[in-house]
């Protein structure tokens, strides 16, 4: 027997039968005989995508056929009993068959009760071979790209299938510029290059090597010595410089381009600042301290001793973050080590040796409540992932991990990369993936290029401008409503990036010896 039945969702459950298509006295189409087991085809006709909204397929036809045969065993057109229907079920009998969708299709998007229609190419066949068999369960899904869609498929959760259903559904998955190849094949996402031509067969393709997006130097100030790290102070728009080679501290003035240097005993690794207390906190390298600076004559507050590992003095490097009356210091040992310093404006601060090891890079949020960070495991021991997992800052219990299922594609290198927060739309910023900051098993984004194996992604996160809604990598500046490429960067090899309260963007560059600032254009 043939059914048909069109359903709409109702408490998660699917609703009765709408029509009855062959007469069980006449028998139906399809099958080898009258004892050939029954099997359903299940057409599900939307989807959740990545950035929360739901895909409805419109006006699709759909046409069953068995192999070997010309005639269609079943047309049904989506809209035709019930323009509202979330998916279609048709009983079909054990045997081969094609389907094909047709018809002058259109893609939906609805979120917060507000609908549009959107753009959106067919990525998968049109035609798809299937075979219905008792007791088993065949899936096929029609893949389609949204062009400018802001996140990755994500089907949400199905129904269990029943033994001999086949289930068709749809996907959807980015396609920035709409060339009809999805972003994470594409070799160039962000220019339309249908043909993926790539000369030099360097996995960029020409369209986007060809583009123009060529950067200019906004402004350098010229340093002196080797710095290699610098804290900038958003607020007095004022950067401080570290240079472990000739042990000196800078205060470098981005509203006069004046640099002023400080000598110090110890060899400064990374710093923090505390603006309200006006100091600059400095870990360093041979040295079991953390020194307090007052500002801005560099003069010794104190030194609160920590008790560091550190696995290799010339391999390693160590993090140190202010929050609100408390540092988040972060050691050299193997599997990175978190200690926190608490009751800064007491005469001796606490140390604490936390029970969270494996700490790349941190960010902690505006309320100070959480902290996110990603997962380091060794310095140098061959190609490992990595994940993002969110802490409470009071119990330090985990509140949230990636899934496992992130780990492709998501590797531990390069060891220099922050992680970033942008709390106004939601998002973390780790590497090349892009995550949902209060749902970290969703990937909002993934940055395109492609994933060596031992020096990890082409594009990694680097700065962010929140305010402007802008993201760096050392190639590319992204805009995060599209993420699409405004701007070429001015240097791939900066040992830092940041943008600064105007929105330029700076290179701190110890090859020249000079800090470097872009104007970027959205």
């Amino acid at each position: 027997m043939n059914h048909v039945k069109l359903a709409r969702a109702a408490a998660g459950s699917f609703l009765a039968a709408l029509g009855l298509l062959c007469v069980v006295a006449a028998g139906c189409k399809g099958g080898s005989g009258a004892d050939t087991k029954v099997g359903k085809l299940s057409i599900d006709l939307r989807t959740r995508g990545g950035d929360g909204a739901t895909y409805r397929l419109r006006d699709a036809i759909f046409e069953i056929t068995e192999q070997g045969s010309d005639e269609p065993l079943e047309t049904i057109a989506s809209e035709d009993l019930d323009p509202e229907a979330e998916a279609i079920h048709v009983e079909l009998l054990e045997g081969q068959y094609e389907v094909a969708l047709s018809g002058e299709w259109w893609m939906e998007r609805a979120e917060d009760d507000e609908l549009e229609e959107v753009t959106a190419s067919l990525l998968s066949p049109a035609e798809v071979d299937f075979e219905i068999e008792s007791e088993a369960t065949t899936q096929v899904v029609y893949t389609f790209a949204i062009v400018g869609s802001l996140g990755e498929a994500d089907a949400g959760p199905d129904p269990e299938p029943e033994p001999g259903d086949l289930e068709i559904g749809i996907d959807v998955v980015l396609d920035a510029d709409g060339d009809s190849v999805a972003d994470e094949d594409d070799n160039c996402p962000l220019d339309a290059n249908e043909d993926q031509t790539d000369a030099d067969t360097d996995g960029i393709g020409d369209a986007c090597e060809n583009a123009s997006h060529t950067p200019g130097v906004a402004r350098a100030i010229d340093l002196e010595g080797a710095i290699f790290r610098v804290v900038y102070d958003r607020e007095a728009h004022i950067a401080y410089g570290l240079d472990a080679v000739n042990r000196r501290l800078s205060r470098i003035d981005l509203n006069t381009d004046r640099v002023e240097y400080h000598d110090v005993v110890q060899v400064p690794n990374d710093a923090c600042l505390d603006a309200g207390r006006g100091s600059l906190f400095v870990v360093h390298k041979g040295s079991s301290f953390i020194t307090e600076y007052d500002l801005p004559d560099f003069s010794v507050v104190r030194e609160i001793e920590w008790p560091l590992t550190d696995w290799g003095a010339s391999t390693t490097h160590f993090h140190l973050y202010c929050a609100p009356d408390r540092l988040y210091a972060i050691d050299g040992a193997w599997d990175p080590r978190l200690y926190t310093v608490d009751g800064l404006g007491m005469d001796e601060p606490v140390v604490t040796s936390r029970s969270v090891a494996g700490v790349g890079a941190l960010v902690v949020n505006a309320a100070a409540t959480d902290f996110y960070y990603w997962y380091q495991y060794g310095w140098n021991a061959g190609t490992l992932n990595t994940s993002v997992r969110r802490i409470a800052a009071d119990s330090f219990m985990l509140r949230d991990e990636t899934s496992a299922t992130t780990s492709q594609g998501f590797t531990r290198d390069p060891l220099d990369a922050p992680i970033l927060l942008d709390e106004t739309r939601g998002l973390v910023f780790a590497k090349n993936h892009i995550f949902d900051a209060e749902n970290l098993t969703r990937v909002e984004y993934t940055l395109p290029g492609a994933v060596d194996t031992f020096y990890g992604a082409q594009e990694n996160a680097f700065a962010l401008d929140a305010q402007r809604g802008l993201l760096a990598t050392r190639n590319h500046v992204y805009e995060l409503d599209r993420y699409s490429v405004v701007a070429d960067t001015l240097a791939d090899d900066a040992e830092q990036m940041f943008f600064d309260r105007d929105g330029l963007l700076w290179y701190l560059q110890l090859s020249l010896g000079a800090l470097e600032s872009q104007a970027i254009t959205p």
